[in-house]
């Protein structure tokens, strides 16, 4: 007998309804609904897939989102990253991603590697200046951190800057 496992999107929508309340998709039409489910399998397709596959996901993300009335798209569009994902170093770089307006071009997996490590050391300084235990050395880090994300040309309130090259 083989068991049948309910899509990502119905998990997902469950979720939101779980975090936000029952009533937090009222604002959804039934186009938004159906672009935000797209966006979800796109979402799941993005993080199992290698760097191309990443890239058109991410692609296929931007234009679903799009799809959604443009008042409250990206605060679905942020609200569906960060339920699936959590406050997590992926997940920001995911955001960062869908947030610019130009076509992704290739990047290096230097620049990706790089920007993850940044994302990752300022997490674990947020996560210790959250429990109270941060120190002269975690400020450091993600000062540090920051810094490698501005030469990245990413800000990190999630805004693009204009980088150099």
């Amino acid at each position: 007998m083989t068991t049948r496992h309910k899509p990502a999107c119905t998990i997902h929508f469950d979720r939101l309804r779980k975090l936000h309340g029952p009533r937090s998709l009222a604002p959804l039409t039934g186009q938004d609904t159906r672009a935000l489910e797209a966006f979800v399998h796109a979402l799941d397709l993005c993080q199992g897939s290698d760097r191309a596959g990443r890239y058109a996901a991410i692609d296929a993300m931007r234009a679903l989102g799009r799809a959604i009335q443009p008042h409250i798209a990206w605060q679905f569009v942020r609200m569906a990253v960060l339920a699936e994902l959590g406050e997590t170093p992926e997940a920001f770089v995911i955001l960062n991603l869908l947030e610019q307006r130009e076509p992704l071009a290739p990047v290096s997996s230097d620049h990706m590697k790089a920007e993850l490590a940044a994302w990752r050391q300022l997490a674990r300084a947020r996560s210790a200046m959250l429990h109270g235990g941060i120190n002269d050395a975690d400020l450091a880090l993600a000062d540090e951190a920051v810094m490698e994300l501005r030469v990245l040309g990413i800000d990190v309130d999630g805004k693009q800057e204009a980088s150099d090259a």
